[in-house]
């Protein structure tokens, strides 16, 4: 009897549980034939991997047909990983190639959208390729992060501290129960230590044990860290929270934050990459074989 060829979605199953050695192939399968979502999964491992010359082609395909996943931010990933992928190749002519190839089939992608939303989808696409093509010109113009392509304006560190503080003393106006609960309360310290990017405290609350313990949190005190320049004490409490990081969408299997962020990314070489691949995570880090 013929074994039979696992599926995608065990494919994924493999990759989330730190056999990517055997997902990668069937990935790359379903990838090359046709399966953008397949190839989004793909990039992100390649990625890790140091492969970026594979990670742009594939990367590339799927920005050219984004609807094979749900999750928007699957999209910005891609454009991330091909920003990165553009300054680790300097491949610059082939990612302008891809990007403007990408842009004529937003027409195409956008034909089964809502009416009343893609008019906006339009306008993203249109804004995010044009600021990529730019980009590319420009032969990546730093930051990783492409606050530029995004559109992002971020507020100042000064608006950040007077909007903390203020939010700060509204919190201590909570009902004397939520203020009573240490846990209610530590969460709350933190999720506003993390909204309005007060590092010292991020940094304060997880060293007294009171940090949430999930993974986006633990990218805030990481990138904490790696500012004060203590780069070892941001990989261990990324190591420490890799298995709590969990996939929005079907296609993700690896937290592509900690390459595309310029400052994780400093510290991310090519050893601690295998380490991540290795470590069961998401769905996957309590059924592990």
């Amino acid at each position: 009897m013929a074994r039979k060829v696992p599926t995608l979605k065990q494919a994924r199953q493999m990759a989330l549980r730190g056999r990517v050695e055997e997902a990668l192939p069937l990935l790359r399968d379903h990838a090359d034939k046709g399966d953008t979502s397949a190839s989004a999964s793909l990039a992100e491992l390649l990625a890790f991997q140091d492969e970026w010359q594979k990670c742009l082609e594939y990367a590339g395909a799927f920005i050219a047909r984004p609807q094979s996943v749900y999750a928007g931010n699957i999209f910005d990933d891609m454009v991330h990983l091909l920003a990165r992928a553009g300054r680790e190749t300097r491949q610059w002519t082939w990612l302008l190639h891809l990007t403007q190839a990408a842009e004529q089939r937003v027409e195409e992608n956008i034909a089964e959208y809502d009416p009343s939303k893609k008019e906006a989808e339009r306008i993203r696409y249109s804004e995010i390729f044009q600021g990529l093509c730019a980009y590319a010109q420009g032969e990546g113009a730093r930051p990783f992060e492409l606050t530029r392509i995004f559109g992002v304006i971020l507020p100042t560190q000064l608006e950040q501290d007077a909007a903390y503080q203020l939010a700060a003393q509204n919190a201590l106006r909570q009902p004397p129960k939520s203020r009573n609960n240490p846990a209610d309360l530590s969460r709350l310290r933190f999720i506003l230590a993390q909204n309005y990017n007060q590092e010292a405290e991020g940094i304060r609350l997880y060293e007294d044990g009171q940090m949430p313990p999930q993974f986006d949190c633990a990218v805030f005190v990481a990138k904490a860290y790696v500012r004060q320049e203590q780069p070892d004490l941001a990989w261990n409490v990324l190591l420490k929270y890799v298995p709590r990081w969990w996939p929005v969408d079907r296609a993700q299997v690896a937290p592509v934050v900690l390459l595309i962020d310029s400052d994780l990314a400093s510290i991310m070489n090519h050893e601690r990459c295998e380490t991540v691949l290795t470590l069961p995570r998401g769905p996957e880090a309590h059924t592990a074989d």
